[in-house]
């Protein structure tokens, strides 16, 4: 299979950008409308009217230490959900890095909840931080590789345990968009695409034999890869089927 190079680049660009586009704004979508940014958001609120209501006669806040006990227990089920949604059996079980220090962030968060004063003592200052550590916490689990069927409606379960699954799926994947992909915020540069356009070429030319692993790198492999245009494995680097699909539709 030939195709020229400058139609590939070309192609190449406009269909970067679109999916970009789509995956910002899955993203976004997805980050906007999950339960722990509502949670967060409304502790911004509800600290900031303490704080600004605090010194009005006859006005009591009430305790917000429930309030971070629902969202504690928000991520720390998004936690188990992932170390069990990211393997297949037990054979699979591991500790990655990311996870790992997620869930050391989240026992600073259960640790300065109910163990400091600083819920009481600075509530506006404490419920930023916890926002942003919460988020934090979520990106890093999210860096985690999960399955890709998670965000699929399990077959023969029960609706409403297969509903939780599936959001469950997308909270992930979108936090770990957010924080472990560079391309949605910073987009390729031309070179970069060029190699892509190179490298979708040379394996176009010769699809039945991968490229070996070691000359396919580079922050745009990882984009092809994200796109699913081609697959790298131990064996090496080829094109996917919609890789394939991609390169015939070069004109």
């Amino acid at each position: 299979m030939t195709a020229d190079m400058e139609t590939v680049e070309r192609r190449l660009a406009a269909v970067l950008e679109r999916e970009r586009r789509d995956a910002m704004a899955y993203t976004v979508l997805t980050v906007l409308a999950t339960p722990v940014f509502v949670t967060m958001a409304a502790l911004v609120v509800m600290a900031a009217a303490g704080f600004l209501l605090s010194g009005v006669p006859g006005v009591e806040i009430r305790d917000a230490v429930a309030f971070y006990t629902a969202a504690n227990a928000f991520l720390a089920y998004m936690i188990v959900f992932v170390l069990f949604g990211g393997r297949r059996s037990a054979d699979e079980f591991q500790f990655e890095a990311a996870w790992i220090a997620g869930v050391v962030l989240f026992l600073f968060l259960l640790a300065a909840t109910y163990v400091t004063p600083w819920p009481q003592s600075h509530p506006l200052g404490f419920a930023l931080a916890y926002a942003l550590c919460g988020l934090v916490v979520l990106g890093l689990i999210g860096q985690v590789r999960l399955p890709d069927d998670i965000t699929q409606m399990p077959e023969g379960e029960n609706f409403f345990l297969a509903l939780i699954l599936v959001v469950s799926g997308f909270i992930v994947t979108a936090y770990g968009q957010v924080f472990g992909s560079s391309w949605l915020w910073v987009p390729p540069k031309g070179d970069e695409v060029r190699l892509g356009a190179w490298l979708l070429c040379k394996l176009a030319a010769d699809p039945d034999r991968a490229m070996a692993s070691d000359a396919v790198q580079g922050r745009i492999v990882g984009i092809l890869v994200r796109l699913r245009l081609i697959g790298v494995t131990d064996a090496g680097a080829a094109l996917t089927a919609k890789g394939l699909d991609f390169m015939r539709g070069v004109k």
